[in-house]
């Protein structure tokens, strides 16, 4: 496999399909032209997941661009508590239709939601953990979802409370892992095991 990294002086033509989704307080700089949408499309690209579970929806930027990378339309799911935004979920819901994705975007709380419950699912091909950045609620998560992975995505992973989160995750962890760090806005890690 092969990730190719995105400059970010260079317009990605994903951006172009995106962009129009992005609410008002989302169409600044940060957002426009960061890279952080095209590289997240650009994983979806080199994993081809089947299916992909998103922890911490938000507007769903992230899933569409995940699951327009890996050319996927059904197989998505997705979780927020929607701490961040109000109405979030039916926001983020409404923008995947619009592009021909059909998932799956729940409200709750990642802590005490019930996966197989909801989703009738025991195994995703990739697990996006973007929901709660206090260390212990990402410890949390990580160690929640990764039961239902072998791939796990994070995102914000140079914030300090997230970081710890992932090294505690990892150290926890006794079989073989690797963890790739992806540059982008806040940091990526992938980590497989």
């Amino acid at each position: 496999r092969k990730l190719f990294f995105i400059d970010t002086e260079i317009e990605h033509p994903w951006m172009k399909t995106l962009s129009p989704l992005f609410q008002e307080k989302d169409r600044g700089p940060f957002h426009l032209k960061s890279s952080t949408y095209p590289l997240y499309y650009e994983i979806g690209a080199v994993l081809r997941p089947k299916t992909i579970l998103e922890v911490g929806v938000r507007f769903g930027y992230s899933l569409a661009s995940l699951a327009s990378g890996a050319q996927l339309t059904e197989g998505l799911f997705g979780i927020d508590f929607e701490g961040y935004e109000q109405n979030s979920v039916k926001i983020a819901s409404a923008n995947l239709k619009s592009l021909g994705i059909n998932a799956t975007i729940e409200y709750g709380d990642s802590h005490k939601f019930d996966v197989e419950k909801v989703f009738g699912k025991k195994y995703f091909d990739l697990i996006h953990i973007d929901g709660d950045h206090t260390a212990d609620g990402a410890l949390l998560d990580l160690i929640k979802f990764s039961k239902f992975t072998n791939t796990l995505l994070v995102d914000d992973a140079l914030d300090a409370r997230v970081w710890r989160a992932v090294s505690a995750f990892i150290t926890s962890k006794d079989d073989p892992i690797s963890v790739t760090y992806l540059p982008s806005g806040n940091g990526f890690l992938l980590i497989e095991y």
